[in-house]
């Protein structure tokens, strides 16, 4: 089916000029991989973004194509990157067709992220989000491929023996092969100014021995499903390694008040 907001020539080029807007619903069913219903529910859940009002967000795709001025101030939106390229904000009308996308991709070498928390607008100004996450993982750069994964399962292990300690097990981990990303989904969704949030991201960060990022709320990880390349080092592919979720699992925000306690 053929959205009305898409002329023919409509293509999602933030992904690959081979797949036409009109072509994407016969096209990605032949490159459906058995995870990519996995990988669509997993950012739904760290993300809330299908319980996000989103009937304003109605438009043309957003690649590199104009947007309509109108629909620029309101609906929710999912940003995405490939490599460093400019984000696009993607409505959720358009989560399944990313998600299959990216992962037809993934042997061609992008790296694609998204961030968990949703935006409110094409600026990427932040309307809420469903988790908190943290990356794990050592950043110095003069550390090989094969240290970093070494130094990676270390911190992560010593960072899971921490949480037990508070009976808290993660809900999702996300390998890249050098780090993994570690998501608490909470019972709620957290809107501005988020201060819950924060103090929960700045304790868990404390906890598992990583610094916590400039602007931490608009952070993006990367897309299950897709692969990460680095100079001179084997092909990573991205994958959950870890599922411990059900809806009767999430957190409130009083989960983590020892926690915060413990490492404010």
């Amino acid at each position: 089916m053929v959205d009305e907001y898409c002329d023919d020539n409509d293509c999602v080029d933030t992904f690959g000029s081979e797949f036409s807007r009109t072509q994407f619903e016969d096209d990605l069913k032949i490159i459906k991989t058995s995870n990519d219903d996995y990988n669509m529910a997993f950012i739904e859940d760290v993300t809330g973004f299908h319980k996000f009002d989103t009937s304003y967000g109605l438009h043309k795709f957003p690649g590199r194509h104009e947007i309509d001025k109108a629909d620029k101030s309101s609906g929710a939106y999912l940003e995405i990157r490939k490599n460093t390229w400019e984000p696009c904000h993607v409505p959720y009308l358009y989560l399944r067709e990313i998600v299959l996308a990216t992962s037809s991709n993934r042997y061609f070498g992008p790296d694609y992220f998204f961030g968990p928390a949703i935006r409110k607008d094409h600026t990427g100004n932040i309307l809420g989000t469903k988790s908190v996450w943290v990356s794990v993982g050592n950043p110095d750069r003069n550390l090989s491929f094969f240290q970093h994964q070494e130094e990676a399962e270390r911190m992560l292990a010593e960072f899971k023996r921490e949480l037990d300690r508070y009976s808290i097990k993660p809900h999702y981990i996300v390998s890249s092969g050098y780090e993994y990303t570690v998501f608490f989904v909470l019972r709620n969704i957290c809107l501005a100014p988020f201060a819950d949030w924060f103090m929960i991201k700045h304790a868990l960060s404390k906890m598992a021995k990583v610094d916590i990022p400039e602007n931490a709320i608009a952070e993006l990880v990367r897309m299950p499903g897709s692969t990460s390349y680095q100079m001179y080092e084997p092909m990573q592919y991205i994958e959950i390694t870890t599922d411990n979720y059900s809806e009767s699992s999430e957190f409130y925000v009083r989960d983590f008040e020892k926690i915060v306690r413990d490492y404010s």
